[in-house]
């Protein structure tokens, strides 16, 4: 049997090319696993993943079309958003990898002087101590990934709601969790930067 296929779709909405790419993979004759994403620039940028874990594939097969319809709607939805909307979304996208890069310059263009940031545990973290933590290197990122994120503007502040994936070491010690985040942003001289964040972890 097949251990994998790719399939990748293309339309045209409102003038702009948007790619559908579907992966199924684990294929066997009793189940299957599928992914599905999406990108509204062409290919650019993948994101939105969709995954249907594993399940007999009478059942799979049947999600199929419905899966293809919600991948559709969360084309059109991404489309819709503004510049604006977009600009900000963009900007979390930057961040993740500037920690991903362990970019400590691109980090301290991001983050306002006064940036904190309240973990689940209720400790606050400072601007300097997230500065400080990327210099030392004592934690190394392989995934830090923002997903599921929703940007709302008022005037030259910005609210985004999201989920993040990372994953790595910290001081030789594995990590790999997902929290769901609330971040604030302000507009100065004509950029965005991130003046407080809050993260609650999602236990698996």
């Amino acid at each position: 049997m097949a251990s994998a296929v790719n399939s990748t779709i293309r339309e045209q909405y409102k003038g702009r090319a948007v790619l559908m790419r579907y992966v199924w993979l684990n294929i066997s004759p009793k189940s299957a696993r599928m992914e599905q994403s999406f990108s509204p620039d062409g290919g650019k940028n993948m994101g939105n993943k969709l995954d249907l874990r594993t399940q007999p594939i009478g059942h799979t097969m049947k999600t199929a079309t419905l899966v293809g319809l919600v991948a559709v709607l969360a084309c059109r939805f991404s489309l819709a958003q503004t510049p604006a909307q977009q600009e900000v979304l963009q900007f979390e996208r930057d961040a993740c990898k500037a920690f991903l890069d362990a970019d400590v310059a691109a980090l301290e263009r991001m983050l306002t002087p006064e940036f904190t940031l309240t973990l689940s545990n209720g400790e606050v973290s400072t601007r300097a101590d997230e500065i400080n933590e990327l210099r030392s290197a004592k934690v190394h990122y392989s995934v830090f990934e923002n997903y599921d994120m929703l940007a709302r503007l008022y005037g030259d502040t910005a609210v985004v709601l999201g989920k993040t994936r990372v994953k790595g070491t910290s001081e030789g010690k594995s990590f790999d969790r997902v929290v769901q985040f609330t971040d604030t942003l302000i507009k100065r001289d004509g950029r965005w930067q991130l003046a407080a964040g809050h993260v609650s972890r999602i236990e698996k």
